[in-house]
């Protein structure tokens, strides 16, 4: 399925609804974001909402966990072993399912 910029943006304002009163953001990101389009999938990266009291990844993935249900922890190796990635197929009508890939960042410290 193809899904467009246009078709895209009420599915992440709805999803950054849900996770701002549960203390994240989201951001777009991938094909859907710098070409308009994607017949892939939609790509958006979750974050910490408030930097004095930041959440760890696990954190993010268990609200994703929450909002999702059905979703599945699909970290791998075919992305370096930097991030979290999150699938959920998201229903877009009665015949198309639309791909979502949630990808959360590690943050690491530099050693003291």
């Amino acid at each position: 399925m193809t899904i467009t910029l246009e078709q895209a943006l009420p599915i992440v304002r709805g999803i950054e609804y849900e996770l701002a009163s549960r203390g994240a953001h989201c951001a777009l990101g991938g094909s859907v974001l710098h070409r308009g389009e994607s017949a892939k999938d939609l790509d958006i990266f979750v974050y910490p909402r408030n930097c004095h009291r930041t959440q760890t990844p696990e954190e993010l993935l268990g609200i994703l966990q929450y909002l999702f249900p059905a979703g599945r922890d699909v970290t791998n190796d075919d992305y370096p072993g930097d991030r979290i990635r999150f699938v959920v197929m998201h229903p877009m009508s009665a015949e198309a399912v639309l791909k979502i890939e949630f990808f959360i960042f590690l943050h690491r410290f530099p050693a003291q």
